[in-house]
């Protein structure tokens, strides 16, 4: 399996909000990774202004699967030569990338086995908009060497200086928990780990950030629980943790968005209920985090009669959401 890209065609026009609706023909879309080795997992990001993009992938080099990355200054109409993220010899995967809102400065974070056999979290920037890249290896891990990470998450200000990564741990004992690292030079030095308070089993974790780096919003599912917390100064500290969903239902599935100014943030998920129906429901705080809807109170997005799947969400401006 190959990374193909198929973009869209982007006309500007009076309001820069609508784009066109025709798309590239698929017998032109372009293959980002090389043939001959599977590639997986792909994710991309784009700069506000959509001329900028970078995606990252997982690819077997024939003996382990490492993590590659491409870029394009033109909207996608053309894309670098795919750079090595992480370094040979052992598994890399679950890659995550963030950019800034001019496109420039871009971080990667993935995970990769270590020499223990440890999972770690690891990461990468760019300053040239996700053509070159930290050389692999070259970069701290970011978790406790002593217990697997995984699934980890990034997000970035919009000026690119702040940065924020979170991801699950789990000992294999008792303790699965979300830990947290942060940059506010852009992905050059990171600080040290922290690690949020574990009421269970904690796994998916999922982060958001404002345009200014200050508020961060991080959830995950603890069980079948929605969990989240929220830090005030770009994930130096977090807050109370705050219980999203009931008790008596099952969670899977979470996203969350942040608005700009970091005051509105909105979680959404799959939650089945007694019935055995799955529904997409909702949470909001309008505080920065500080409280949200009660779990008894979230809100049913979709048809009670039909199943619902994978919802994604995303703010438009302070208030407008979209999912």
């Amino acid at each position: 399996a190959a990374i193909v890209l198929t973009t869209a065609s982007l006309s500007v026009l009076a309001s820069p909000s609508h784009a066109d609706s025709t798309w590239t023909s698929p017998t032109s879309a372009t293959f980002l990774s090389a043939a001959g080795q599977d590639a997986s997992e792909p994710e991309v990001v784009s700069s506000a202004d959509g001329t900028r993009l970078a995606a990252i992938w997982v690819r077997s080099d024939g003996t382990n699967t490492r993590i590659e990355a491409t870029a394009s200054s033109n909207s996608g109409a053309t894309w670098s030569t795919p750079a090595l993220l992480s370094a040979a010899g052992k598994d890399a995967t679950a890659p995550q990338i963030a950019m800034s809102s001019d496109g420039l400065t871009v971080n990667a974070v993935w995970v990769r086995v270590n020499s223990s056999n440890i999972t770690v979290v690891q990461t990468s920037q760019s300053t040239d908009g996700g053509v070159s890249w930290n050389a692999p290896g070259s970069t701290p891990d970011l978790s406790d060497l002593t217990v697997d990470a995984l699934t980890p998450r990034i997000a970035a200000s919009a000026d690119g200086s702040q940065v924020v990564a979170v991801w699950a741990t789990d000992d294999h004992a008792s303790t699965q928990g979300i830990s947290s690292a942060r940059s506010s030079s852009g992905g050059a030095v990171w600080s040290g780990r922290v690690d949020l308070p574990s009421l269970g089993t904690a796994v998916e974790p999922r982060v958001e950030m404002s345009s200014d780096g200050q508020t961060v919003a991080a959830a995950w599912l603890d069980g079948d629980i929605v969990r989240a917390s929220t830090s005030s100064d770009g994930a130096a500290n977090w807050g109370s943790i705050k219980q999203l969903s009931e008790n008596a239902t099952t969670s899977r599935h979470l996203q969350v968005a942040i608005s700009a100014t970091g005051t509105n943030i909105v979680a959404i998920w799959c939650e089945e209920d007694s019935g055995g129906n799955t529904l997409i429901e909702t949470s909001n705080s309008v505080n920065s985090g500080a409280s949200w809807l009660a779990p008894t109170a979230t809100v049913a997005l979709s048809d009670t009669s039909k199943e619902g799947v994978e919802p994604q969400v995303a703010f438009s401006g302070g208030t407008q959401v979209t999912a």
